[in-house]
């Protein structure tokens, strides 16, 4: 990775206080929703047989970020190893803990918030259309 993109890294990872497990470990709550890289738990327990996070970011760090730089920042300080070809997807949470004091983070992604913003967008893009055909015909009525 080159310097500059480390240094994008690294700064998402100050943004995000990942050193500070008290505030990080506050964020953790079931059934709230995560931008992060799900993987695969091949060798899990019941309560872990689906997908699973690791790391997450929130929507400030998202939208501040290109999607490469978040992808490299959840890949490098992620504790698992995540292939280079894996996705951020908006997942659900359902944490299980054991009685050691750890837990699993189990998730399910979200395919219906994309249906929202393709929703959305069809709006806004008939919306322009609309506008461009006003311009067109000199018109003040839309859709």
């Amino acid at each position: 990775m080159p310097c500059d993109d480390q240094n994008k890294v690294d700064n998402i990872a100050y943004e995000e206080r990942i050193n500070d497990e008290e505030y990080y470990d506050s964020l953790q709550q079931n059934d709230t929703y995560y931008i992060t890289i799900p993987f695969k738990n091949e060798n899990g327990d019941k309560y872990s047989d689906g997908y699973l996070k690791d790391l997450h970011i929130s929507n400030r760090g998202f939208f501040n970020n290109s999607a490469i730089t978040v992808k490299d920042y959840i890949r490098e300080y992620s504790i698992n190893d995540i292939p280079e070809n894996a996705n951020l997807e908006i997942v659900k949470t359902a944490y299980h803990y054991y009685p050691d004091g750890t837990y699993l983070a189990n998730v399910i992604i979200k395919t219906f918030w994309l249906k929202l913003v393709q929703r959305r967008w069809r709006r806004n893009h008939r919306l322009r259309g609309c506008l461009y055909d006003m311009k067109k015909t000199n018109q003040y009525m839309c859709c």
